[in-house]
C-alpha cells in the first residue's frame, strides 16, 4: 500500500519505529553514569558486531562495489563516531531539550547541500531553512552566557555537520548497492575503530564504571542503533537523505518529554520556543522537498 506521496506503509512504519527509538538516546546516555566516549564507543562496537553476526547466518547476496563506494563507506563511519562522541558530549553540558534542538539540525544541512549542489532548492525550501535556523538561534540564546553552554552547543552543532556527512555518504553508498548489512559493517566498524584510536590518543578508558552502565550501553545499541539509524540506513536506499532523517523531527519533543519524567530536566521557555520554531522550519524544508523525492 502507498500513500499520495508515493510512500509504502511499511515504509511510513518504519520511519515511526527508528522516531520512538532515537528519542531514547539522551536519556540512555545519562543514565549510564559513564562518559560519552565509552557510550559512543561501545554503542557503535555492539551494534557493528550484531550486523556482522547477522551477515554470517543469513549470508545476504552482495555485488560487489567499487574502491570509491567502500571509501565513502569508511568516511560516513568515521563521521558516525564523531557524531556520537560531540553530541553525547553536549548532553553532559546543556539541557537534552537543547542539545537534540541543534544536533537534529542535519535534516535541514543535508537539505541545503543537497539543494545546493542539485539546483532544486525551493522558495518553500529557503522558507523553511530560515525559520529553522532563527529557531535554533532563539533556543541557543540563553545558553551563550556560558562558557560550558557555550561548548555545549557548539558540541551538538559540530554532531549535526557529522550526521549529515554521514547520511548523505550513506545514501550514496545505498544508492549504487551496496546491501544494508554490507553498508552497516563497515560504517560501524569504521566508527569503533575512530573511537578507540581517539581513546588510545587520549589516553581514555572505553571500559563503562560499573554493571549498571553495561545494562545501558548495550541497550544504547540495541534500541537507538538498531531500532533507529539501520533502519534509517534502510530507508536511505528508497528516499532523499533529508526526507528519511526527518524522522530526527520527533526527536527533541520525544528526548524532551523523556528528561522530564526521568531525569527531572526542565525546559526553559526560550528553548521551547526556540525548539517548536526550528522544528517548523524543518518540516516545512522535508515537506516541501517531498514532491520531488524521487530516487
Amino acid at each position: 500500500m502507498r500513500n499520495t506521496r508515493g510512500l509504502h506503509l511499511t515504509d511510513l512504519i518504519l520511519m515511526m519505529t527508528a522516531w520512538v527509538s532515537i528519542s531514547s538516546a539522551s536519556v540512555l546516555v545519562i543514565l549510564s553514569g559513564t562518559t560519552a566516549l565509552v557510550c559512543a564507543f561501545w554503542r557503535v562496537f555492539l551494534s557493528s558486531v550484531i550486523m556482522l553476526s547477522s551477515g554470517l547466518v543469513w549470508r545476504p547476496e552482495t555485488s560487489l562495489a567499487s574502491p570509491p563506494i567502500y571509501l565513502r563507506s569508511v568516511i560516513a563511519g568515521v563521521l558516525l563516531g564523531f557524531h556520537f562522541l560531540t553530541w553525547m558530549e553536549s548532553l553532559f553540558l546543556i539541557p537534552v531539550a537543547l542539545s537534540t534542538t541543534v544536533v537534529v539540525t542535519y535534516p535541514l544541512i543535508n537539505a541545503f547541500f543537497e539543494g545546493i549542489t542539485h539546483k532544486t532548492l525551493r522558495r518553500v525550501e529557503v522558507l523553511g531553512l530560515a525559520l529553522a535556523f532563527a529557531g535554533v538561534v532563539i533556543a541557543t540564546q540563553p545558553q551563550l552566557s556560558s562558557e560550558s553552554g557555550v561548548l555545549g552547543v557548539f558540541l551538538a552543532f559540530i554532531g549535526s555537520l557529522c550526521a549529515a556527512g554521514y547520511f548523505y555518504l550513506g545514501r550514496s553508498s545505498r544508492k549504487s548497492g551496496m546491501s544494508l548489512i554490507s553498508y552497516t559493517i563497515i560504517a560501524y566498524t569504521a566508527a569503533s575503530l575512530t573511537l578507540l584510536t581517539y581513546a588510545l590518543v587520549t589516553k581514555s578508558t572505553l571500559l563503562p564504571a560499573s554493571t549498571n552502565s553495561w545494562v545501558y550501553v548495550f541497550l544504547l545499541a540495541i534500541i537507538p542503533m538498531l531500532g533507529g539509524h539501520t533502519i534509517i540506513n534502510y530507508l536511505l536506499k528508497k528516499m532523499k537523505s533529508y526526507v528519511v532523517t526527518s524522522v530526527a523531527l520527533g526527536e527533541p519533543p520525544g528526548a524532551t518529554l523523556l528528561a522530564a519524567l526521568i531525569l527531572g530536566q526542565q525546559v526553559r521557555a526560550e528553548t521551547l520556543g526556540g525548539m517548536i520554531l526550528a522544528l517548523i522550519g524543518i518540516l516545512i524544508t522535508v515537506h516541501g522537498s517531498l514532491g520531488n523525492s524521487k530516487t
